[in-house]
């Protein structure tokens, strides 16, 4: 392993310093050697050259004493100085055209690299959602300077009428298999916050009847979200302005501001709960609308930045879980179940992790590039501050000679570094075009892309400390897309419902009337695994990335005698995802 290590730290020196180093080394001992040699013949002198730190007071009093003799020390400390900083010169040199050859090639085949390739034109400010009254203050906040503070300070008050409470009381359900629950259980998110408004904070629930059934906690929290209504009126009209131009500020690198993610996200969990208190309480308009808001807060102040789609992908999963209740209550007509499916297949999720990547490049090269021209001390103390802020390591009279001497390989090695890390991107970003393309025909399963720490180390610092956290990403691109796919599916199952009074023997039966083949399960190739439950129930679900039929059992933890888990993903209908559990409080 150590060997591995040290083969790893020489591939990762600039060009010239497997050379430049030792040789410098060998002048440094000869150096100090001789000096001790020579000062042998004076004990004070011999006291002073033994350690390195104070050598140099030795070297002086020989020029004094042995004035001859000390020529030879000083010679070697020469000869190491030229050698380190003549290698020095040209290994940043040699790495600084490498690295502006490569950023060139990737230019010339047309691959964006610089902040400023991102950076969109907002266009008629009325027409942009973030010019909206409204939201307003969110795209303030972004922005790095005294109005951005201003506006972060103010934000929380500003959008409190959409803040969903937090309860102190913690729910346990009472569950037969915990390990195979329903893929989407919204009824409890609203059984949760009615309970958390009704408690409001007390831990003596004794005197206070609480809901026990859907619609009981439904009509309970009529009037929380009658407050939220003008709230989701105003977000309702600024999210349907025709452009959405963000100002994101690029050139902060991974500084970059992003405080309308976690809003968004909250906004889509109150419009959530808003349609499925609707569905339950069969106010069908309230929660159609509701519904398409959540799609559309989806798509907004979205970007090609990885958080930003992570953050999609779970606005993405809320709005599932608000189909399911407007399924469970077949709160919708034929029509309006048509346009969701229509909304939902403008998503390909998978199409645009390629993007992700070049964007998370850029912002890369925006937080990097400032450390190619800075001093030894300056890169080292910034580069710490990705992981965690350390202090310089050295300061005063130590630190400028450290600067002085260490600067131009500090900068060649960083360079290289990116060059290293660029050169990572590359083979990251052409996978995942080439999973993008095995998408189209092949089962998804397949298409799953793991990239072992180990091969990005090898790519350099960078990539060490960047990389290895982007390789879940495409997972949970797959997964939600696959969601997306049995939810259209169920979508179909709704409208024979609507139809026919009843869902299906079987999917044959949905062809070709509400389905133009047998749909397939996209991650393994085959058929969804359905099973009816009564008129009015039924379980569809996909056998997951492991391809293999688990009877809808999905885990996030490994049992001992399991060696993966299970990761069906399941889509239920009728009372095993309709009613509430029996439950205690703590």
């Amino acid at each position: 392993m150590m060997q591995n290590s040290i083969f790893q730290f020489i591939a990762w020196l600039p060009e010239g310093a497997v050379w430049v180093i030792p040789l410098t080394l060998v002048f440094l001992l000869s150096g100090w050697i001789s000096s001790i040699v020579i000062a042998v013949k004076s004990k004070w002198l011999a006291l002073f050259a033994v350690f390195p730190i104070t050598n140099p007071i030795a070297v002086i009093g020989m020029m004094y004493k042995h004035t001859t003799a000390s020529m030879v020390p000083i010679g070697f400390y020469a000869l190491a100085l030229t050698v380190w900083v003549t290698g020095g010169n040209r290994s940043r040199t040699i790495e600084f055209e490498r690295l502006r050859s490569y950023e060139q090639m990737l230019k010339d085949q047309g691959e964006p690299i610089r902040a400023a390739d991102y950076n969109v034109e907002p266009g008629e400010p009325e027409k942009n959602v973030w010019n909206h009254p409204f939201l307003k203050t969110l795209a303030e906040a972004g922005q790095n300077n005294s109005a951005g503070e201003l506006a972060r300070e103010r934000m929380d008050r500003e959008y409190s009428p959409l803040q969903l409470p937090n309860p102190r009381i913690k729910i346990k359900y009472e569950e037969v298999s915990k390990d195979r629950r329903p893929m989407l259980l919204p009824i409890q998110s609203l059984h949760e916050l009615a309970i958390g408004i009704q408690l409001d904070g007390s831990t003596a629930p004794n005197n206070i009847k609480l809901p026990s059934t859907p619609f009981e906690a439904a009509k309970s929290l009529e009037a929380f979200f009658h407050k939220t209504q003008p709230a989701l009126h105003q977000l309702q009209e600024a999210v349907s302005r025709p452009n959405d131009a963000y100002p994101f500020e690029w050139d902060e690198g991974f500084n970059l501001l992003l405080p309308h993610l976690a809003k968004l996200r909250a906004f889509t969990k109150v419009a959530h709960l808003h349609s499925v208190m609707s569905s339950v309480l069969g106010n069908q308009d309230a929660s159609f609308q509701k519904a398409k808001l959540i799609l559309k807060l989806s798509e907004t102040g979205d970007s090609d930045i990885l958080i930003s789609r992570l953050v999609q992908f779970a606005q993405l999963s809320i709005s599932l879980e608000t189909l399911v209740a407007a399924q469970n209550y077949h709160a919708w007509t034929d029509a309006q179940w048509l346009e969701i499916r229509d909304l939902l297949d403008s998503y390909k999720l998978i199409h645009l992790m390629p993007d992700s990547l070049r964007a998370e490049r850029a912002l890369g090269r925006s937080s990097i590039e400032p450390l190619l021209t800075q001093n030894w001390s300056g890169a080292l103390q910034k580069i710490s501050q990705l992981g965690s802020p350390q202090q310089p390591p050295f300061e005063g009279m130590l630190k400028g000679f450290m600067d002085r001497v260490m600067s131009r390989f500090s900068q060649a090695f960083l360079a290289k570094q990116w060059r290293m890390c660029l050169e990572a991107y590359t083979f990251m970003i052409d996978d995942l075009e080439k999973a993008v393309d095995a998408s189209e025909n092949q089962p998804w399963k397949n298409i799953h892309i793991s990239w072992e720490d180990q091969d990005l180390k090898a790519k350099g610092l960078f990539a060490s400390m960047m990389l290895p956290a982007l390789g879940n990403a495409q997972s949970k691109a797959v997964l939600t897309q696959s969601k997306l796919e049995l939810a259209k599916t169920a979508i179909n199952l709704e409208r024979f419902y609507l139809k026919h009074e009843q869902y299906p023997d079987t999917l044959e039966a949905l062809v070709p009337a509400f389905a133009p083949a047998l749909p397939m399960d996209p991650l393994t190739g085959l058929a969804y695994i359905y099973k009816k439950s009564g008129i009015d129930g039924f379980e569809i679900y996909s056998a997951g990335l492991n391809g293999k039929d688990e009877g809808g059992r999905n885990m996030t933890k490994i049992k001992s005698s399991e060696p993966t888990p299970p990761d069906d993903l399941l889509w239920v209908i009728g009372d095993e995802s309709k009613n509430i559990p029996p439950y205690t409080l703590h």
